[in-house]
């Protein structure tokens, strides 16, 4: 790691920090993962047209499974971004809403369609039984010692990094033992031009006026393209 540091002409320095390293990345295979997973769907989706004596044929199927596989992509990806936004780590029942809203659904049809799956699996009894018993075939095993494990071996890379890119947080060298440390600096940076609040009332009255001039302009604009 090589770091340089320039000062430009505001009088202000600014740091270069050149890696030349990198803690071990481990690649994981998605293989043995996904292809189980699209299975269980692609049966999940055949379950579901024999229920309603709809035949299909395989492109067909295949072609249905990557058009439910790409519209349940999207919501996922669009519920991880609003459960981002409101700085989260899990959905909640508001970002539920947000999403169902963006997608024009509604509770109330959801349900009903969760009826309507309750009385196919009752009448379907035995081929769901047969895709219940192949989903746990194909489930991952799951422990709390791999669980453990994978949290160690993230706060052993966190380590790694901040050795390599250590925070430039002043403050970090006053906070105690038994608080967490500065999340690193390529997750966040500081703004500092938003820390210094307007008090001249001068200056106050001239931006409140050039806002209602733009909010104007923008009606106006508004009126005339209608």
């Amino acid at each position: 790691m090589t770091s340089k540091t320039s000062e430009s002409g505001t009088g202000t320095q600014s740091t270069i920090v050149q890696l030349r390293n990198l803690p071990d990345l481990t690649e994981i295979s998605h293989l043995e993962i996904d292809a189980p997973v699209v299975e269980i769907l692609k049966k999940t989706v055949l379950f579901q047209l024999n229920s309603l004596n709809i035949c299909i044929s395989n492109f067909a199927l295949d072609e249905l499974v990557n058009l439910v596989t790409v519209q349940m992509d999207g919501m996922f990806r669009n519920l991880h971004n609003l459960t981002l936004l409101q700085r989260r780590s899990q959905a909640s029942q508001a970002d539920l809403k947000l999403l169902l809203r963006e997608f024009n659904l509604d509770a109330p049809s959801l349900y009903q369609q969760f009826q309507a799956s309750e009385f196919i699996k009752s009448k379907h009894s035995t081929e769901y039984e047969k895709l219940m018993s192949w989903s746990s075939l194909a489930a991952l095993p799951h422990n709390e010692e791999d669980e453990e494990d994978e949290l160690n071996n993230i706060e052993e890379q966190q380590n790694e990094i901040n050795v390599l890119l250590p925070p430039s947080n002043p403050l970090e060298k006053q906070i105690p033992s038994w608080l967490p440390n500065f999340p690193p600096d390529h997750t966040y940076k500081f703004t500092p031009e938003f820390n210094h609040p307007i008090t001249d009332l001068k200056t106050i009255k001239k931006e409140i006026v050039k806002e209602s001039q733009e909010s104007e302009k923008a009606l106006l604009n508004l009126n005339k393209s209608l």
